[in-house]
């Protein structure tokens, strides 16, 4: 991969990753804010899920 092909492919993801910050906490069950250290400022629930979801540790 050239210089130019890496930088359409890192703008490309820029892009997407920018319009989901925009879009998807209004979409979203629940939304971790990270603070400049990457540490959960804050919590937004916008809907407590209906289904329970089961993780396999």
């Amino acid at each position: 991969m050239d210089k130019a092909a890496l930088h359409r492919f890192i703008m490309h993801y820029e892009r997407l990753t920018r319009h989901m910050l925009t879009e998807m906490p209004e979409r979203a069950d629940l939304v971790l804010r990270l603070g400049t250290s990457h540490q959960v400022d804050a919590v937004s629930i916008n809907r407590w899920p209906t289904t329970k979801t089961v993780v396999d540790a």
